[in-house]
């Protein structure tokens, strides 16, 4: 399964996977970047035929999450029971 992702509409260079896309999901996840062709609008089924010849680009990754912990009064542990992240 693919998913194409937006650059976030204040820094064009950030990208962001949210919660809804990755939600229950456990595993291995891999992500990639290539450059659509001018002429194909996301989002598409992807084949190699919708992809721009021999393109080049460099990029970096930075990965951070976001978690919700709280100590459980009594017994000192962490527990993230009941927590939600969200971004508003």
């Amino acid at each position: 399964m693919c998913y194409f992702i937006e650059a976030d509409e204040e820094d064009p260079s950030v990208l962001r996977i949210s919660q809804d896309v990755i939600d229950g999901r456990q595993g291995t996840f891999y992500i990639g970047f290539a450059p659509l062709r001018p002429d194909v609008e996301p989002p598409v089924d992807v084949s190699e035929d919708i992809l721009e010849p021999n393109a080049t680009f460099s990029y970096s990754i930075r990965s951070s999450t976001a978690g919700c912990y709280y100590m459980v009064e009594g017994t000192g542990a962490m527990s993230s029971s009941g927590c939600t992240v969200s971004h508003q």
